[in-house]
């Protein structure tokens, strides 16, 4: 978002876009720059801020469990394309896309002006997560649209965990627990973490 400069109001939604799916998400600066605070760029951009850390914390049931995958497996929350379907070797060129776990495609917009971006599917089949819309890969579609969009799909097969109702702190705040799935006719999994708040 700026850490050592000045961040423009783009520059700054962008990296919320790209953060709340990160697995360490924050946005600061160094001494002597202008603060990273959400409503120092605008109402726009305070509300893109707002629905991102909402929707980060409707993904932590999603999060938890990738956590927990790493620390027992040391697979990365943020996977290269090439790490999921290593035999497909188009993908491991694609250095701008990230699995977010076994199950989410995220494409972030990062080119400056840009409002649309070129997103490389692996094989499978595709659903736009805001849209419905779906897409048979291999292919090349193009997907954005707005400064608060940030394109993310998910595979057929996804087990999505989320909260229904994210809150702003304590786990009872979030609502209950909701499951997001997409058919697909081969077998998929997901182990749910839970955690009880009370340290390791």
């Amino acid at each position: 978002g700026g850490y050592s400069g000045r961040a423009s109001p783009e520059r700054y939604a962008r990296w919320m876009e790209v953060g709340w799916l990160s697995p360490f998400f924050r946005a600061h600066v160094t001494q002597g720059v202008p603060g990273q605070e959400p409503w120092m760029f605008g109402q726009e951009v305070e509300d893109i801020a707002r629905e991102r850390l909402r929707a980060r914390y409707a993904l932590l049931p999603y999060l938890e469990a990738l956590f927990e995958e790493h620390r027992t497996t040391g697979l990365p929350l943020l996977r290269a394309l090439a790490l999921e379907r290593f035999e497909e070797r188009p993908l491991r060129r694609v250095d701008d896309e990230a699995m977010l776990g076994p199950f989410l495609l995220v494409a972030p917009i990062t080119r400056e002006g840009a409002s649309t971006r070129e997103v490389v599917l692996p094989s499978g089949r595709w659903g736009d997560l805001e849209s419905g819309a779906l897409w048979d890969g291999p292919a090349t579609i193009e997907l954005g649209g707005t400064l608060a969009a940030i394109p993310m799909l998910a595979r057929e097969g996804t087990i999505l965990p989320r909260w229904s109702d994210p809150g702003q702190s304590a786990r009872a705040d979030h609502g209950e627990l909701t499951f997001d799935l997409f058919p697909s006719r081969e077998e998929t999994s997901l182990t749910l973490y839970e955690d009880d708040d009370d340290g390791p």
